[in-house]
């Protein structure tokens, strides 16, 4: 085996831990669905169906809060949102999602926008470039490390 190859090894394992970290924040690895959910949150101005395919993500994560009844009041039919605003109206500062039923009574509240803003972010690719990153740094140094121990002293 060549004796350079755990070298580039290392370096290259590095810098896909880099590239990873950074497609990560750039959101390169973002879920479409979530993405879709929140710009509804945030831009939307009517409900969503509870049908359509970018709230299925969300219910699954935020189901119908405790106390929900569907007996009495019919089953889910949309997701709603209260949108808090500043006084000039500008983007919202917050909110709520809630689901509505049948006869248009809605229920607790079952996330809040920064909920939503999270839930949205949330990967496990910065998990994948720590790993990475960790990985190569640390072959990298020892590497670093065994070649300066095997030099002759000067």
């Amino acid at each position: 085996m060549h004796r350079w190859l755990p070298d580039v090894a290392g370096w290259l394992i590095l810098l896909a831990g880099l590239l990873a970290t950074l497609g990560n924040q750039l959101g390169w690895f973002q879920h479409a669905d979530r993405a879709a959910f929140l710009r509804w949150a945030l831009e939307a101005e009517g409900g969503l169906a509870i049908t359509d395919p970018i709230a299925a993500a969300f219910v699954r994560r935020f189901p119908p809060p405790p106390g929900t009844d569907t007996g009495q009041h019919g089953e889910l039919t949309h997701i709603t949102k209260t949108v808090m605003r500043s006084a000039g109206g500008g983007a919202p500062v917050g909110g709520f999602i809630s689901y509505m039923h049948r006869d248009t009574t809605r229920t607790g509240n079952a996330a809040t926008f920064e909920d939503v803003r999270r839930w949205a972010s949330e990967t496990w690719y910065g998990w994948f470039a720590l790993a990475l990153t960790t990985v190569g740094a640390t072959i990298t140094i020892v590497r670093g490390v065994a070649a300066k121990r095997r030099e002759p002293p000067s």
